[in-house]
């Protein structure tokens, strides 16, 4: 008498990674079932994730004795495609009494559910207010950073902020905060204070760096650059 089940391993991964599906097969009865074999696996997509076989099953078969259990196991490449999505398996197992030669099967049953994300990826801009101020005056700079990918940008930190233009500015303050992680589809701003000096126009640009939670991969947003500030 076989049961099945199958389990995904990690649940959540990015472009390009390995996931392991392992089907457990038991023989509850009181006979041992003979070359028992998984069957192909279905995979089972939404969006516009994909998984690709790697290798398996391993083993191909084997022989379960009465009361015991076999692990089945494959891996597979993913990948989220443009959009993301998710994956899952269903499949079950056949095999043969060792006493009558009856095949015997498990139920088809279908794994957990894995999610496949889209890379993390870094946009920034960056804002300088007020854009009109006095020698002496403060100047506050923040730089919002979006990540517009599934998968958690971490440890984003930006860069050092470069001026440019007649006008000077002293930092007194910042960023705050100097790193943060970024979860998917979401955004984080980071701020600085400046002290105006020279009188003239003056322009900030700078862009922010982050790993991505998957691949481990270094992002980038582009270097941007603020509006100008006129300092009186």
């Amino acid at each position: 008498a076989l049961s099945s089940s199958i389990s995904v391993t990690p649940n959540q991964v990015g472009t390009g990674q390995q996931i392991t599906v392992t089907m457990n097969v038991s023989n509850t009865g009181g006979t041992q079932a003979n070359n028992v074999t998984p069957s192909a696996l279905t995979v089972n997509t939404t969006g516009t994730a994909s998984a690709v076989l790697a290798s398996g099953p391993i083993p191909p078969s084997a022989n379960i004795p009465a009361g015991s259990s076999q692990n089945f196991t494959w891996t597979y490449t993913c990948n989220p495609g443009p959009n993301g999505g998710t994956v899952s398996f269903t499949g079950n197992a056949s095999g043969t009494d060792a006493i009558t030669l009856n095949p015997v099967s498990s139920p088809v049953t279908t794994s957990n559910v894995v999610t496949v994300e889209t890379p993390a990826t870094l946009v920034s801009s960056i804002i300088a207010t007020p854009s009109i101020v006095n020698s002496g005056g403060v100047i506050i700079m923040t730089m919002t950073v979006q990540n517009t990918g599934q998968a958690d940008a971490l440890n984003v930190a930006p860069s050092a902020l470069i001026t440019a233009g007649g006008g000077t500015a002293v930092l007194k303050l910042g960023p705050i905060p100097t790193s943060a992680n970024i979860p998917g589809l979401s955004s984080r701003m980071f701020t600085w204070r400046y002290t105006a000096r020279d009188v003239g126009d003056i322009t900030f640009s700078g862009n922010a760096s982050g790993t991505d939670e998957h691949s481990g991969n270094p992002v980038s947003s582009l270097v941007t650059i603020s509006n100008t500030v006129t300092i009186e």
